[in-house]
């Protein structure tokens, strides 16, 4: 079940290493900052709910807005008027050609949603025209057996997978707009001269966190702390300094780079079943703010609205005749909805967290 936090960016000042985007006013290319509604078929709550769960995001959605591809697609995407990404003309082609081809057409594909109207969705030609250029260019799985590569986004009618299309195909392109990356190191303390050794780098745009032992606790801030806690090694490790090997090493990972919007996925290691075989839920409350100072490197010295985040938006899964279905909570303005597909409606911020 994907969570997701965004940087609160009223009142944040300028850091090395490190964009912020400022509320500004589009101008020419304004874009209408509401929830749209979406095509309730086909199986597309996977594509939907992550669709609207980034254009919550205001600094996302006005960057795009900004952008070449915004000012060429068409001022109404419609049943007829499907814009090929491959092919599009601008005084600025030089730099649209810069991004590869999924890049291209999942853009496009935010354009065209940014310039509808947010009460009728868009057609299913533009829908269908999408998939096919990500089921074209975009990445795929190769299977041995077969001795082929499969694209990991399924034919229009068939259940995708939400974790394989946003960490793989939508960040990658909002990435083009807004910082996300997150950037940890593996600390090795050993247990001979107790220095400190980086064992490896990470940098992730989703940071996959489990929700096990997170029962009747506050998410994120628990499954961080067991993502970031301290661990014995398993392996034997040589320290750089002293050149001694030692299974009695600590780990512990500490933050060295955090990014203005945060994204995060829940899941539990194992999935524990009642009496009957059907998996039990896991019951958990969503904060509205988060600190990730705790789980920075200690010589990392910012202003502290550096660490502050505030929730924006969730995906909730669910189980629909036996297939997941997916929907959205995001704050736009003031005021929260739940976007399921088609259906749009506003919710109280006090039933989503804690």
């Amino acid at each position: 079940m994907p969570q997701f936090y965004t940087e609160d960016c009223k009142s944040v000042t300028k850091t090395k290493n490190r964009t912020f985007f400022h509320s500004v006013s589009p101008g020419a290319n304004k874009v209408q900052y509401t929830p749209h509604q979406m095509l309730s078929q086909k199986q597309l709550s996977w594509l939907n709910s992550s669709i609207q769960l980034v254009l919550s995001n205001r600094f996302v959605a006005e960057a795009i807005s900004k952008s070449s591809f915004f000012i060429s697609t068409p001022n109404y995407a419609n049943e007829y008027q499907v814009t090929n990404a491959s092919t599009i003309h601008d005084d600025d082609t030089a730099l649209i050609d810069f991004y590869c081809k999924s890049d291209r057409a999942t853009i496009t594909y935010l354009c065209d949603v940014l310039k509808s109207s947010p009460t009728k969705p868009l057609g299913k030609r533009i829908i269908e025209k999408y998939i096919d250029d990500l089921r074209k260019y975009g990445p795929k799985y190769y299977i041995s057996d077969r001795r082929e590569h499969v694209p990991i986004i399924r034919p229009i009618g068939q259940m995708s997978c939400i974790i394989e299309y946003f960490s793989n195909i939508l960040l990658h392109s909002i990435a083009n707009f807004i910082d996300i990356p997150i950037i940890f190191d593996h600390l090795l303390s050993c247990s001979q001269c107790h220095t400190e050794n980086i064992d490896v780098t990470e940098i992730h745009q989703l940071l996959k966190l489990s929700t096990t032992d997170c029962e009747g606790l506050l998410l994120p801030n628990q499954a961080l702390q067991n993502f970031f806690i301290n661990q014995n090694s398993k392996n034997t490790k040589t320290c750089n300094t002293c050149s001694k090997a030692s299974d009695q090493s600590q780990y512990r990972k500490e933050v060295v780079q955090l990014p203005d919007a945060l994204f995060m996925s829940f899941m539990p290691n194992t999935f524990i079943k009642d009496g009957n075989d059907n998996i039990k839920p896991t019951r958990f409350f969503i904060q509205n703010h988060l600190d990730m100072s705790p789980f920075v490197h200690s010589q990392l010295v910012c202003y502290p609205s550096y660490f502050k985040y505030q929730l924006k938006s969730l995906i909730i899964s669910t189980e629909d005749d036996n297939s997941p279905h997916y929907s959205t909570c995001a704050q736009y303005g003031e005021q929260f909805y739940r976007c399921n597909d088609a259906s749009v409606e506003s919710v109280d911020k006090s039933l989503l967290g804690a």
